[in-house]
C-alpha cells in the first residue's frame, strides 16, 4: 500500500515540475502540436504565452488529480466523479482557448 503512495507522489511531482518548467518557458518541444509544426506554423503562435498557459493548466490538472486520488482513497464516490468531469472540461476548454484565441497568436 505504501508503494502506491510513493508512486502517486512521484507522478504528481513530475507533473508539477513539468508545469513549473513550462511556466518558465522551457520545454516547448514537449507540447503536442507545437513540436510537430513547421517553423512557419510555430511562428504563428507566441510560444511564451502558450507555454505559460499550458504550464498553468498543467498545475491545475495536477491539483485536480491529487484531489481525485485523495477522495478515491477515502472511498468517496460522487466527488471524484465531479472532479473528473471538471478535469476533462478544463483540458478541453484550454485546448479551445489556445487554438481560437487571438491572444496566443503573433
Amino acid at each position: 500500500m505504501v508503494v502506491f503512495y510513493i508512486l502517486d507522489a512521484l507522478l504528481l511531482l513530475s507533473f508539477l515540475s513539468l508545469g513549473v518548467a513550462f511556466m518558465m518557458g522551457k520545454g516547448d518541444r514537449f507540447i503536442a502540436g507545437l513540436n510537430g509544426m513547421s517553423d512557419a506554423g510555430r511562428g504563428r503562435f507566441n510560444r511564451k504565452k502558450v507555454m505559460r498557459f499550458v504550464g498553468f493548466e498543467l498545475i491545475i490538472v495536477t491539483v485536480l488529480i491529487t484531489l481525485i486520488i485523495s477522495f478515491v482513497r477515502l472511498s468517496w464516490v460522487l466527488l471524484p466523479i465531479i472532479l473528473g468531469i471538471i478535469l476533462i472540461c478544463t483540458v478541453a476548454i484550454g485546448l479551445v482557448i489556445v487554438n481560437v484565441s487571438k491572444y496566443f497568436q503573433n
